[in-house]
């Protein structure tokens, strides 16, 4: 059986992983490790930068796993700035930006950065879907404050609201675009 390591400090990302890769016939193994993160806007280059430092600390296989929040009628803004954003914009702040936009699409780009002695390779998933025109309730956000306006796509909730099976069913559908391109192609080498 292949193995792999994925360098994250975060165990609800590994956990998700885990289940994806032993489907694959892959074995997961965590190296928990807080990687620096730079001040650049674009994912590809901060998850390359990730890799290259975990792979300088391990040097054993790896991969990272990065993300970038795009609002389309904002530029794409706040790109890989979305612990910030929510931090000091969130969900009342995004409505307020977004107030008087008809296109309210959003993707958030989740960037896998491949590392070992001889590649470095990228892979790309996309989660997609709408910011709700109000706030029509007051649940917490799942992970972060604007999931309480978000709506991915195929859903008439936002990610606040979903029940329990709901996250689940979307952590099964959506989550694995990435990892089942980085597998099948790591399955390849």
């Amino acid at each position: 059986m292949k193995s792999v390591y994925f360098a994250t400090s975060n165990s609800w990302k590994f956990n998700l992983a885990k289940r994806f890769f032993e489907k694959q016939g892959i074995a997961l193994k965590q190296f928990d490790i807080d990687v620096p993160e730079s001040r650049s806007e674009e994912g590809e280059i901060i998850a390359k930068e990730k890799a290259n430092f975990a792979f300088a600390k391990l040097r054993k296989p790896l991969f990272v796993l990065d993300g970038s929040f795009q609002v389309r009628t904002l530029n794409n803004f706040p790109k890989t700035f979305i612990k910030m954003f929510d931090k000091y914009i969130g969900a009342e702040g995004l409505l307020k930006l977004v107030q008087d936009k008809v296109d309210r699409y959003w993707e958030l780009l989740n960037i896998l950065c491949y590392k070992d002695n001889k590649n470095e390779k990228v892979f790309i998933g996309v989660q997609k879907g709408q910011v709700v025109k109000k706030l029509t309730h007051n649940k917490k956000g799942l992970i972060r404050d604007f999931d309480r306006v978000l709506v991915p796509d195929g859903y008439d909730k936002t990610f606040a609201e979903f029940k329990d099976e709901e996250i689940k069913e979307y952590d099964n559908n959506v989550w694995p675009e990435v990892f089942d391109k980085f597998i099948d192609w790591y399955k390849q080498r």
